[in-house]
């Protein structure tokens, strides 16, 4: 049987001085990280954190799968 790993969550908020047309190469480039990190068989999901009205915007929310607490950072770090 495989030992289940512990989740983390990780949240982001995106600077009030950016506009999203300066934001989203950033996004792109996570969306491409997420996906990298899918194929290598880490259990992950993110995406926006909703505002009020369900809006997206302000920032982002991901959940994945981890050894441990020091492996959760510097997979976060990267």
């Amino acid at each position: 049987m495989q030992q289940q790993l512990p989740w983390f969550v990780k949240t982001e908020t995106f600077k009030t001085t950016l506009t999203f047309p300066q934001i989203k190469p950033h996004l792109a480039a996570h969306k491409v990280w997420v996906a990298e990190l899918r194929e290598q068989g880490v259990s992950v999901t993110s995406g926006y954190r909703v505002d009020a009205d369900d809006r997206p915007g302000g920032g982002g929310l991901m959940l994945f799968a981890a050894e441990d607490h020091g492996a959760a950072e510097r997979l976060v770090l990267q």
